[in-house]
């Protein structure tokens, strides 16, 4: 009797885990302003200019249009849910707060959803903010002046997109980055997974510090290294921060035939649209509230530094170069 009740207490402790996978549960603060998002989309004004976006699993879509004049978000799902398991948001003046579904609903994993956000092309934004546990995430051709990206898993593709200062954290998944010529801060943290940082053929230069414990650097810029600073041409046209438990880091121009790392793409799902968006309209969504979410601060350093480095002695990084590289400090630049 004593062996049974102990076999029981073991399976029902191996059990627990299981559970906690099988549904996800969302919380966040100040429920009382968030409302369902409408079965056939939202749209919303020209007073936002920054978007925090909060998602659990799922593909999301991030993408500029022709199609429609004003900010517009709408979701797909796998059947008729509860409201509460859709996608709810917040108009907080300038601010549009996207999360996941209801906070304190534990969202069964039978249900899947996808995510998409239209933005009017042309429209440049201030800011980005993507916190997603299982996500594959697509953003193509829009503008903000930051983007801010804290991934705990899934794959990220980002092409001919603007923006001025682009920062990622990522403990899994791959990262695919193509950067514009406006982009002049790039600051990538990944726990694993492999990166790919695509620059225009004929940018002017950049300078790079890395940091990588296990994983390879493969290049197609002939750089000046010394420590753990790489330099190619005009040291101050990019400044790029890269550090790495795991995983490799590929910098390539845009005319390279590299392997896609990504995988599965997210769908495009532009030319599918056939929504009439709902129009926001509660006035009480646009007061002046105040706001005490927990977010996480991506620390943007010292992005003036003016640090002499013409001095310094230095060796030729060759093309397509492979080579692992120790880390021996915790310090990783100027920048960190």
């Amino acid at each position: 009797m004593r062996k049974l009740k102990v076999f029981f207490l073991i399976s029902f402790l191996l059990l627990l885990p299981s559970c906690t996978i099988l549904n996800k549960t969302v919380r966040y603060s100040n429920v009382d302003n968030y409302h369902s998002l409408p079965t056939n989309g939202e749209f919303y004004d020209d007073s936002i200019k920054k978007i925090d976006l909060r998602w659990a699993k799922g593909d999301i879509n991030i993408v500029s249009t022709k199609e429609y004049s004003s900010i517009t978000l709408f979701e797909k799902t796998n059947g008729s849910f509860s409201t509460k398991y859709l996608t709810h948001v917040w108009h907080d003046n300038d601010y549009l707060r996207v999360r996941f579904c209801k906070s304190g609903v534990s969202f069964p994993n039978r249900y899947s959803k996808s995510l998409s956000l239209f933005i009017p092309e042309n429209m440049l934004l201030d800011e980005l903010e993507i916190d997603c546990e299982a996500c594959n995430v697509t953003i193509n051709d829009v503008n903000f002046f930051s983007i801010n990206i804290n991934n705990m898993s899934g794959n990220y593709q980002i092409v001919d997109t603007f923006t001025e200062r682009f920062v990622y954290q990522g403990k899994s998944g791959n990262l695919s980055y193509k950067i514009g010529h406006e982009t002049k801060y790039i600051k990538v943290n990944q726990m694993s997974g492999n990166t790919i940082l695509s620059l225009p053929k004929n940018a002017l230069g950049f300078t790079m510090y890395y940091a990588n414990t296990t994983g390879k650097l493969n290049s197609d810029y002939e750089c000046e290294i010394s420590q753990n600073k790489y330099i190619y041409q005009d040291p101050a046209y990019y400044v790029i921060n890269f550090k790495a438990a795991s995983g490799s880091l590929t910098l390539a121009n845009y005319e390279s035939e590299i392997e896609p790392i990504i995988g599965k793409n997210v769908e495009d799902t532009t030319e599918d649209v056939s929504i009439e968006p709902s129009s926001v309209t509660d006035e009480s969504s646009k007061e002046n509230k105040s706001v005490s979410e927990t977010t996480s601060e991506e620390s943007t350093g010292d992005e003036d530094s003016t640090e002499d480095i013409s001095e310094q002695t230095s060796e030729k990084f060759p093309v397509d170069y492979s080579v692992e590289i120790v880390s021996d400090s915790g310090s990783w630049g100027p920048l960190n």
